[in-house]
C-alpha cells in the first residue's frame, strides 16, 4: 500500500510541473491580451516550430512575439534568437509590420539577457514579480472604472 501511495506522489510530481507549465502560458497569454488592446492573440506553430504567443494589430501592423518558460532555470539570450529565427517563418505583414518581443520566466533572465534587453526597446521580459504586479495593476484598474 505504502509503495502504492509512493508510485503515485512521483507521478503527480512529474506531471505537477507540466500541468503548472500549461497554466503559466496561459496566465502570460492573458496578461498580453490585458495590456496590448486591439491585438488578436493566439498561438503559431508550423511544422516542427511553435511560438507560445503571436498577438497581432491590424491598425497598427504590429506583431507581438514572446515565449513562456516554466523552468527551474533562468531564461538566456538563446531563447531570444530562437525567437527571431521562427519569427521569420509567420507570414503576416512581413514587409510593413512592427515587431515586438516578450519573454516570460518562472526563474528569470541570465544577465547577458538583461543586457540584452537594455538595449532594445522592442523587447520586454516579465518575472513572477513583474507578472504579478502587472496583473494587480490591470485589476486595479478595471475595479476603479
Amino acid at each position: 500500500m505504502e509503495t502504492d501511495r509512493k508510485t503515485l506522489l512521483n507521478q503527480i510530481k512529474k506531471s505537477l510541473s507540466v500541468f503548472v507549465s500549461h497554466t503559466f502560458e496561459d496566465v502570460c497569454r492573458e496578461l498580453v491580451m490585458m495590456n496590448y488592446s486591439g491585438f488578436n492573440t493566439g498561438k503559431w506553430w508550423y511544422k516542427e516550430d511553435e511560438i507560445d504567443i503571436v498577438a497581432l494589430n491590424e491598425n497598427e501592423k504590429s506583431i507581438l512575439f514572446a515565449e513562456c518558460k516554466w523552468s527551474k532555470n533562468k531564461v538566456d539570450t538563446s531563447l531570444l534568437y530562437e525567437l527571431e529565427h521562427k519569427k521569420e517563418k509567420v507570414r503576416w505583414g512581413e514587409k510593413s509590420r512592427k515587431e515586438y518581443f516578450a519573454l516570460f520566466s518562472k526563474k528569470g533572465f541570465t544577465k547577458n539577457l538583461l543586457q540584452e534587453a537594455k538595449k532594445r526597446k522592442n523587447l520586454i521580459l516579465y518575472d513572477l514579480e513583474k507578472i504579478d504586479s502587472t496583473l494587480k495593476n490591470n485589476l486595479n484598474v478595471e475595479n476603479k472604472t
